[in-house]
């Protein structure tokens, strides 16, 4: 299952989907059967504005890749994003005595289409799909780099390379004079080499989990591993994490509350439409991240773990996509004002339906467990036997059973997201949403590898490790092997100073030796060889904690 392009329809939501009035809005988000995309949009961040219209032939479409395919099937769930836009409120003086009266609320008309709905059956529009998907330009038998470079190019690790170079020296010089335990006095700018670096250690911590980015460098046995330590120090990896950036603040639109990822949102879209004819079957869906921080645009969602994002469908985003040549079919939220309130408002029973039709949009609703409303350009009514995977016989609308087979495939692309994740909580929301388009261009190389090796087809986490290893490049081979044990009495033990910390320069810890002799002694030095770095006085306690 893939996803795409989402800026097909985001436009065409935009007239419809407000039922609340003000400054409601809502999105659709796209995915095809094997690609994720993230949807990229103009002056509302979760809106995208951008589609194609009309020639002279009828040859309408929905602007998605390079396709200009006609005939196209989009399937759609329920669920939508909603920014509400800032209020206004009560104007408070300082004299509290005064009172204070709220203004007026500004009101907006809002016009909603009326439609006639019948129950004549009739069948559905001829849209011919006349292109061939898959790559524009194929690339035989090629390797897990190549196929990743077609999606993160030298172009885009440039980018992050001029970018982060920038904020770093911008944020450094707000903070001078520094102190002189500052890590940012180690600050050197990067380049091409070191971000691959980088970048590939972000991937590899997917499937090496470990608690924090601190334990990736630990020399405790619990949690020891080589290859971060040997690639770059722990303070070098923190502070290109800390000035990962992808825009020139000073320059940038603030107005898009998403200029901060927008290079990167408009290069892979970019690239994806440069690269790849999408197949006929897409299938909608919104792609969510979780993010529990303070965000102006996130959406709450209750009763799931990733609870802002939500997207819907509506009557007049199927007649526009239907003049546009292309079928859609997907759930429908009761509460559309452009619904037929006859077939909304029914009473059924469990396996009844209900329907209206309104020139090629059909409306349906259909009994389970629950009442399911379904809207589609692209069907004829009628009822089917089905059989699950229990192989029982059960009786359902045409528009769900299609319904079902094509949003099938967008579990299972989220679900090859989930896996091997490398995304943090303690990123900001434009690093993590970075992170996870990076973590898309993977998978999407890794669908591409399949189609292309379909006898010699590689599991996710062997691409991700070939995709590592090519960003590392040369350092896995300076990589050193295992040495004795910490506590082996043959390696050598020495003392480090502790750490700065915000609020002290020359930390102190108690003596462990002391401690144990009922004594109270501060000391300046652990052992840094030692698995839990214990503190010790230089004489005599280190030479009692390694001979005892």
């Amino acid at each position: 299952m893939a996803v795409w392009n989402a800026e097909q329809v985001a436009d065409l939501s935009m007239c419809e989907s407000s039922d609340d009035g003000g400054n409601e809005s809502s999105v659709v988000d796209s995915e095809d059967s094997e690609f994720r995309i993230s949807s990229s949009g103009g002056e509302d961040p979760t809106v995208s504005s951008e589609t194609e219209s009309t020639d002279s032939e009828n040859r309408t479409y929905v602007t998605c890749g390079r396709s200009r395919a006609r005939g196209r099937h989009v399937r759609t769930r329920g669920g939508g994003v909603r920014t509400r836009g800032g209020s206004r409120g009560v104007c408070v003086t300082p004299n509290r005595s005064r009172s204070v009266s709220p203004q007026p609320r500004r009101t907006r008309a809002i016009h909603v289409p009326q439609h006639d709905w019948t129950e004549v059956a009739q069948d559905p529009p001829d849209f011919p799909f006349t292109q061939t998907p898959g790559l524009i330009n194929p690339v035989p038998n090629g390797s897990p780099a190549e196929l990743f470079e077609l999606f993160v190019t030298p172009e885009l690790i440039d980018m992050m390379v001029t970018e982060t170079n920038r904020y770093a020296a911008a944020e450094i010089n707000k903070q001078r004079p520094l102190r002189r335990h500052s890590r940012l006095n180690d600050w050197r700018d990067t380049n091409a080499v070191e971000m691959k670096k980088f970048l590939a250690l972000l991937l590899h911590m997917g499937p090496v989990s470990l608690p924090t980015i601190e334990h990736y460098w630990s020399t405790n046995n619990l949690y020891k591993n080589t290859l971060f330590g040997s690639i770059m120090s722990r303070n070098r990896f923190q502070l290109l994490l800390r000035f990962w950036h992808f825009t020139d603040n000073a320059n940038a639109d603030a107005t898009d509350r998403l200029y901060k990822l927008r290079p990167v949102l408009e290069h892979f879209n970019h690239t994806m439409d440069r690269i790849y004819y999408p197949r006929k079957e897409l299938s909608i869906d919104e792609s969510m991240v979780l993010w529990r921080g303070r965000l102006v645009f996130r959406q709450y969602i209750k009763n799931r773990r990733h609870k802002y994002d939500n997207y819907y469908n509506s009557v007049g985003l199927v007649k526009r996509l239907t003049n546009r040549s292309t079928y859609i079919c997907g759930t429908l939220r009761f509460d559309r004002k452009e619904n037929p309130k006859e077939v909304a408002s029914n009473k059924l029973k469990k396996g009844e339906h209900a329907w209206k039709r309104s020139e090629s949009v059909v409306v349906c609703k259909w009994k389970d467990k629950r009442d399911v409303l379904t809207i589609s350009n692209m069907h004829r009514v009628k009822m089917i036997n089905v059989v699950n995977r229990r192989q029982q016989m059960s009786i359902k609308p045409n528009i769900v059973q299609d319904y079902n087979d094509g949003m099938s495939g967008v579990d299972t692309s989220d679900q090859m997201l989930s896996y091997y994740s490398g995304l943090r909580k303690t990123l900001r929301w434009y690093k993590k949403m970075g992170l996870h388009i990076l973590e898309v261009c993977v998978i999407n190389a890794h669908i591409l590898h399949s189609d292309n090796n379909p006898a010699n087809a590689m599991k996710l986490l062997e691409f991700r490790e070939a995709v590592t290893t090519h960003l590392l490049g040369d350092s896995l081979n300076v990589i050193p092997a295992a040495g004795p044990s910490p506590t082996s009495q043959s390696s050598f033990h020495y003392l480090e100073h502790l750490p700065t910390t915000e609020k002290k320069e020359r930390p102190t810890k108690r003596c462990r030796i002391c401690s144990m002799q009922g004594l109270r002694r501060e000391t300046l030095y652990v052992c840094a060889e030692c698995p839990d770095k214990p503190a010790l006085c230089v004489e005599p306690c280190f030479r009692q904690h390694h001979v005892n």
